[in-house]
């Protein structure tokens, strides 16, 4: 009994899996439909119903719960798009408001391949409230960017048996040939937001790889010609700021008036290639940062948010490795960057950030499958203005005028199972200025990319190879030398690196890979990536630090389909190992991680690495190697059925080093509810416990040598984030965001470095006594030889946003923002300890900063 059994789930398999559907669309005649979301014109005729979907998960093959049917028509203009999602519990459905691409509560989609190249598509959804959502899909799925927002139109309705969307999708928005008969891919889904149940219309496989490659086709498309958008949006920004007079000071009186205008367009050159332009771009509306306190030598990474730069971002992520954004060529937070001159004044107005003059940038993707990305920017001369101990006021620059580029193509071979592209960046700054010459003149980057997919995508190969080069003035090549990402003066260096006659810096990194990539099931991948000494993208990308070789592999498994408790498990494991150019073995690990979700829609994650001793050229900063102690880290989140008005998230992770040279912990908890299906309200407190034994403090000279102390630091940190998201409608929304931080360190046990690679850890150094006054007696003769400068600290910071966003038609937008900030780390040392309620008090009592925006952008189609 059990061989016909087999026999017929493998027949139906094949059956489900093994065939490629169409759909057969038709060019209706006569008047248009009206975008209502009821289906009564006349137009909706010329085509039948299709329907017979697949459900893709959790039980993937199987059928759907609920039936759902589309129709497509079109005509010289729009592709129009009819889904009629049937249930058999009408009131069940889930309508939860929420901005665009909020993908709440019960949705359907369509994803179009209009290239036909089986890798790229565009995804158009709407939500039962009538939300829309939209994303640009590449690499076959692997890469969903929605920050990609077309112009389209959408309306939905309800009834006794479900509910419908009615779509309106221009084809100025697609990218198509001009051939007279045409082939489309596509997919069309839908998602049960009660049972967290997906089905799709062509049924795809979950133990195979790809996901556009799947889509079925859209036949019937005859004699269209291609289109080019155009579009013109000005805007007007007004803004009002209120903050603490300073005294003394001529320019801070409490009180600034702004107005500004500007505009943007997006153009199409062709069907295929659009340009996107920007002059004095205004960004107000946009989030502020997280806050944190950064006790390391390196730089922070921060998102991006502002609209111009996400938007289409995608082509520009030239990374070292495949799947991390940092460490990469194009870091757009680059372009308006903070000024990095402070000139020494008692009394000082500086911008907060450098002037975008302009920027453009042209995006799109050829009948020939060749991907093209160019961006152009220029920000201006920065201007501080400073007031001598006479009383004079003059201006000083604090950033040149500087210039950006970023070039980027990548061809797709045998239907994008071979890839090959690269990218350029060269940023040029024209500097005048004597006191600006420890900034670098001219950045040049460039990188090299191959992948290459076989056994039906299963497999692949890729290698990267990158390289830099930076000139400009010997003091700006010193500067980049001596920093963190290098420390060329490091005093056991094998290599003298250092020069400071030099007028440029060159580098280069690389990266191969192997492994296989399907949706569930096995998969492995094994790589080795360097980045040489003289590397450096800091000039338009991001580069934490350089002189690093790392090779490791990772394997895991997930499960295709439900078994018992579990709707889906996975486990993975990796190690990994690496060393500098100096031929030292710096660190190595190894780590695993499992992920449940349980038939009751929760779900748990566990996870945990061990770190070996490692070889640390960074953490004396700038000085000899330092061996830190191995150590264990352990995580885990465990998260409550998000379908529910309720729900929580529950975070802990902990650390702990080998003689207890450090132990760090983290807790928080995310908490959201839904009092209604306009309303969303999330709390998620944070609060970090860090105590480092060997945190580094100071470099200090003595009897003519450099001389390291570290010291011990109890930190702790509280953040709580806070949201409000109302909708009022689809386009009119109101969202708040507020954030209190606080966060505090106090210093003590200081300990001398006197032997940093000793093989006893606590031969490393030897503990020291600092007075009251800040001095350190090295050779015992009751002296001070050396003064470490205090160095606890508290920081209190609250930050706020509110917007009202109306996007009163497609494309044109008022926003309404008021921000406010209060910061202060000026305390005494009694009050430094951590006190919740006293430190949250005092927040509030800081005078605020407050900035109130009205911005007004109109679209204008040509």
């Amino acid at each position: 009994m059990r061989k016909p059994l087999l026999l017929l789930l493998l027949f139906t398999t094949i059956v489900v899996f093994g065939q490629r559907r169409t759909y057969q669309t038709s060019r209706f005649e006569g008047e248009a439909p009206k975008i209502d979301g009821h289906l009564t014109e006349e137009a909706w005729d010329a085509v039948e119903w299709a329907g017979d979907f697949t459900q893709w998960m959790p039980f993937n093959g199987a059928i759907p719960s609920q039936r759902t049917e589309f129709k497509i028509i079109y005509d010289d203009n729009y592709l129009y798009v009819a889904i009629n999602a049937l249930d058999s519990v009408p009131e069940e459905i889930v309508k939860r408001m929420s901005r665009r691409d909020g993908f709440q509560g019960d949705f359907v989609e369509i994803n179009i391949d209009s290239y036909h190249d089986y890798l790229t598509a565009y995804s158009f959804s709407a939500t039962a409230a009538g939300v829309k959502g939209d994303e640009k899909i590449t690499l076959d799925g692997e890469n969903w960017d929605g920050t990609w927002d077309p112009i389209w139109y959408l309306k939905t309705s309800s009834n006794d048996k479900g509910w419908i969307a009615e779509f309106k999708i221009p084809l100025t928005q697609l990218r198509f040939s001009s051939d007279s008969v045409q082939v489309w891919g596509m997919e069309v889904k839908r998602r049960l937001y009660r049972k967290d149940e997906r089905s799709v219309w062509q049924a795809i496989n979950n133990e195979e790889s790809g996901y556009v490659s799947r889509f079925g086709e859209l036949h019937g498309l005859t004699n269209l010609q291609p289109k080019r958008q155009i579009d013109v949006t000005p805007y007007v920004v007004g803004s009002y700021e209120h903050y603490k007079e300073e005294e003394g000071s001529p320019f801070y009186d409490g009180d600034e008036w702004k107005a500004r205008a500007g505009v943007d367009a997006k153009i199409g050159l062709t069907n295929n290639l659009t340009m996107d332009l920007t002059i004095n771009p205004d960004f107000g509306q946009v989030e502020a940062d997280p806050s944190e306190v950064n006790l390391s030598a390196f730089e922070s990474y921060f998102d991006e948010k502002r609209p111009f730069f996400i938007e289409g971002r995608n082509i520009y992520e030239y990374s070292i490795e495949e799947d991390n954004s940092a460490n990469g060529l194009f870091y757009s937070r680059r372009i308006g960057r903070s000024p990095q001159y402070y000139p020494d004044y008692d009394h000082v107005k500086i911008p907060d950030n450098t002037t975008i003059l302009g920027a453009a940038k042209i995006t799109g993707k050829t009948s020939k499958g060749l991907s093209i990305g160019i961006l152009e920017s220029v920000t201006n001369t920065e201007v501080a203005e400073v007031m001598d101990e006479g009383g004079n006021i003059e201006k000083i620059n604090v950033e040149p005028m500087t210039n950006y580029f970023a070039g980027r193509l990548e061809q797709e071979l045998n239907k994008g199972n071979t890839i090959i592209g690269g990218m350029l960046t060269s940023t040029n700054r024209f500097i005048k200025d004597e006191h600006l010459k420890d900034i670098p003149n001219n950045a040049q980057t460039g990188g090299l990319n191959f992948k290459h997919s076989w056994k039906d995508k299963k497999y692949s190969f890729s290698a990267r190879l990158l390289g830099s080069r930076v000139s400009g003035d010997s003091s700006a090549m010193m500067n980049m030398q001596t920093s963190s990402r290098r420390y060329y003066q490091r005093p056991d260096s094998k290599k003298n690196r250092l020069d400071s006659t030099a007028k440029s810096l060159s580098g280069h990194a690389g990266n191969l890979n192997f492994g296989t990539n399907i949706n569930s099931g096995w998969n492995y991948n094994a790589w080795i990536n360097w980045r040489s000494p003289g590397l450096d993208f800091n000039d338009m990308g991001y580069l934490r630090n350089s002189d690093n070789i790392n090779q490791g592999f990772w394997v895991g498994y997930s499960t295709p389909q439900p078994r018992g408790i579990f709707r889906r498990a996975s486990v993975n494991m990796a190690f990994w190992n690496g060393w500098n150019f100096d031929g030292v073995h710096k660190y190595y690990g190894i780590n695993a991680n499992t992920r449940f979700s349980f038939t009751n829609y929760w779900n748990y994650s566990l996870g945990g690495n061990f770190s070996g001793q490692s070889n640390s050229p960074t953490h004396l900063r700038g000085g000899p190697i330092y061996i830190l102690p191995h150590g264990v880290n352990f995580w885990t989140r465990l998260g409550t059925d998000n379908r529910k008005k309720l729900s929580f998230s529950f975070r802990y992770s902990q650390f702990r080093g080998a003689h207890s040279y450090r132990s760090k912990s983290n807790f928080a908890i995310d908490m959201t509810y839904r009092p209604m299906d306009r309303l969303k309200i999330s709390l998620e407190p944070w609060y970090g416990i860090n105590q480092n034994r060997q945190q580094y403090v100071s470099t200090e000279e003595f009897e003519g040598d450099d001389q390291y102390f570290l010291a011990e630091i109890n930190q702790k940190t509280l953040m709580i984030e806070f949201r409000v998201d109302f909708s009022f409608t689809p386009d009119l929304s109101l969202q708040y965001y507020g954030q209190p931080f606080v966060s505090n360190g106090t210093y003590d046990n200081y300990k001398w470095v006197t032997d940093s690679k000793a093989s006893y850890y606590y031969d490393r150094f030897q503990p020291v006594v600092r007075d009251e006054d800040g001095g350190i007696d090295l050779n015992g003769d009751s002296e001070a030889d050396v003064t470490i400068s205090d160095s606890d600290f508290k920081f209190v910071y609250f930050q706020s946003n509110m917007v009202l966003r109306w996007e009163y038609m497609p494309g044109s937008t008022v926003y309404l923002v008021w921000s406010q900030s209060r910061d202060d780390s000026d305390f005494d040392r009694d009050k430094l300890p951590f006190e919740f309620d006293e430190d949250m008090n005092h927040m509030f009592k800081v005078f605020p900063h407050d900035v109130f925006l009205v911005k007004l952008s109109y679209r204008i189609p040509i």
